[in-house]
């Protein structure tokens, strides 16, 4: 009779484990994504390291890359391959690489590289000189309301 019951112990713990792997890969599968890229390429190829480091958009090269998020980024050098991969987080534009204005107002534009900022250690970009002039005045307020709008837009665009 105990043989029977530590069988069954197990089995009961062999499934909870089972439906554990299950359940995690479904909310895996479930969370959208949403960035801006041009045929899997992030930043229109710009190496996302190069705005902290260099504070300037440099091009990346095909051949250093790095996935994340569905995207495609690349770099300028190996090292900043290896600061992005070891905390990418760091380096993501914000909004999926997407204008920061139109965000905020429910919107997703494709951005023009020369409108990026540097805000509190984060990347943001716009669409054109008049989204970034907008931005320049406040851009806290649009921070704000990108953050709010954003998930609205994942799950509206995001795959």
């Amino acid at each position: 009779m105990v043989t029977i019951n530590k069988k069954i112990v197990i089995m009961i713990r062999i499934m909870l484990m089972i439906l554990t792997i299950i359940l995690s890969a479904n909310i895996a599968i479930a969370q959208k994504v949403l960035v801006n890229t041009d045929d899997g390429i992030a930043l229109s190829g710009y190496d996302p390291v190069a705005f902290f480091i260099d504070k300037k958009p440099i091009l990346g090269q095909s051949e250093i890359k790095s996935v994340n998020r569905n995207a495609i980024y690349v770099f300028s050098s190996k090292e900043n391959k290896i600061k992005f991969d070891k905390a990418p987080d760091n380096y993501l534009p914000q909004n999926g690489g997407f204008c920061t204005v139109s965000a905020s107002m429910g919107k997703v534009r494709k951005i023009q590289i020369n409108t990026w900022s540097l805000v509190d250690n984060k990347l943001y970009l716009q669409r054109n000189q008049k989204a970034k002039g907008m931005w320049d005045k406040d851009p806290q307020k649009y921070i704000k309301g990108s953050s709010e709008k954003w998930p609205e837009l994942v799950e509206k665009y995001g795959d």
